[in-house]
């Protein structure tokens, strides 16, 4: 199974979840480089240059995902490959994304809508979706080899690892909502190697490379 199953921009597991969201209604973007590249110089337009090929993400709220973080490690003598995901459930502060005041205040006009609403509006989004992301994997199968394979067998979610943060007036758009981080573990399908062709013929050097002087 390749990671991008989980992740993938456009047809991965976490797409295809968020598209059924009422709230999010499949606004979903992978940040290449930890999220380097999303800082409040350049957000705006790196999501929003339609000239650049870009994705137009003007109607808010939206989950980022940052490229993940993994590492191997062995199960029952199968190698499993563990993923630490950082997603970022983000949504506009006090106005919505078509500019109009969040619950105007009737007599100052302002918006009545704290940012710690924001907090706990894109905390739900975040919960609902590990929710669901968790009812997935228990329930659904992949079809591997025109073979039905429970998804439990090749995925695992750590229910103890969930860390959310609240993160207020977030980039240049002045975004306000979660973060949340979790680990989960996937196991590759395996594959033969065919990138080198004779391991045979591989030269052993030296042990000692340099002498000393």
């Amino acid at each position: 199974m390749q990671e991008l199953f989980l992740y993938d921009e456009e047809n991965g597991l976490f797409k295809q979840i968020l598209k059924k969201s009422s709230v999010l209604k499949g606004s979903y973007h992978v940040s290449p480089n930890q999220g380097n590249d999303l800082n409040t110089s350049n957000l705006e337009t790196y999501i929003k240059d339609p000239a650049k090929g870009l994705i137009d993400f003007k109607n808010y709220p939206i989950c980022v995902c940052f490229t993940p973080r993994s590492r191997i490690i062995p199960i029952n003598g199968q190698d499993f490959e563990q993923f630490t995901f950082n997603l970022y459930w983000l949504t506009t502060t006090f106005r919505n994304s078509d500019n109009s005041v969040k619950m105007r205040d009737k007599d100052t006009g302002q918006s009545a809508h704290h940012i710690w609403y924001d907090w706990q509006d894109m905390k739900s989004c975040a919960m609902n979706f590990y929710s669901v992301l968790n009812q997935v994997i228990k329930s659904k199968n992949v079809m591997v080899d025109s073979v039905a394979v429970p998804l439990r067998s090749m995925i695992n979610l750590d229910k103890g690892s969930v860390i959310y943060n609240r993160l207020s007036k977030f980039y240049n758009d002045s975004l306000s909502g979660i973060s949340q981080a979790f680990t989960m573990t996937m196991q590759p399908l395996e594959c033969d190697q065919t990138e080198y062709a004779d391991i045979n013929s591989i030269t052993i050097p030296s042990p000692t490379i340099h002498e000393d002087v």
